[in-house]
């Protein structure tokens, strides 16, 4: 008679050889998520900046530049077309109010 109380050693190679490709699978969708995650605070930190500005602006004219996190985020006031827009600029992107 067999005994089968337990796991032979290729069945646990195999178990953990799946989970090894399950795992690596899933790796690159995790550093792509990371990667939109860090895209988006940053874009989020703009947004701040551009509101707390706009409200600095009414009270008093003072523009500066801040850094956060190692970011440069830059304040403007700018004309388009007869219109003026708050535009907030940092690393190579620009996002201005409408």
């Amino acid at each position: 008679m067999k005994n089968e109380a337990g796991y032979m050693l290729i069945e646990s190679i195999f178990s953990i050889s799946m989970l090894f490709i399950v795992c690596a699978s899933l790796l690159p969708i995790m550093i792509t998520m990371l990667s939109n995650l860090r895209d988006s605070e940053k874009e989020l930190t703009a947004f701040r900046i551009l509101y707390e500005q706009l409200e600095l602006d009414t009270e008093s004219n003072v523009m500066e530049d801040r850094y956060i996190r190692g970011v440069q985020y830059h304040y403007q006031l700018k004309e388009v077309n007869g219109e003026w827009r708050a535009c907030v600029f940092y690393e190579e992107y620009e996002y201005c109010t409408e």
